[in-house]
């Protein structure tokens, strides 16, 4: 398949996914927040960066996804990001995220799983979206996985 063909069998299918998560009303709560940490320093980004917005509830409840953008790098990378390579960082590392009321937590490891410190002198931006669902359903899932 031609790239140009999937990117467009891609992108209608991103917007049936977005259409599928209206609620009842058509509209789709989105709501984005930036957090600019490029003129902080000496802050270890590991012990999490706080962002009120995130509560409980919307831990439990809502699509959160986040975007972090370092500096001297012109991409914007998704998190969490298995192994990656960055502009001005000699080696290759992984990023998780963990999530708890009032921070979103970012913990950096290096090729070897050992954990390391990023410091927010080192990143431009975090980008967080939280997507408000409108109807969660849980399930018992029995038997073998």
């Amino acid at each position: 398949m031609k790239a140009s063909k999937l990117l467009r069998v891609l992108g209608f299918i991103t917007i049936l996914l977005l259409l599928a998560s209206c609620g009842e009303t058509g509209k789709t709560t989105i709501q984005t927040y930036i957090l600019n940490i490029s003129d902080e320093t000496e802050v270890d980004v590991s012990v999490g960066l706080p962002l009120p917005e995130l509560t409980q509830e919307v831990i439990d409840n809502d699509l959160v996804v986040g975007y972090l953008k370092f500096k001297n790098d012109p991409y914007m990378y998704a998190i969490p990001r298995g192994t990656m390579a960055v502009s001005g960082h000699p080696e290759t590392f992984s990023i998780s995220v963990s999530m708890r009321p009032g921070h979103y937590d970012l913990l950096f490891r290096d090729a070897t799983g050992s954990e390391f410190s990023i410091f927010s002198d080192q990143l431009e931006l975090l980008k967080v979206v939280i997507v408000k669902s409108t109807n969660t359903t849980t399930r018992t899932v029995i038997g073998n996985l």
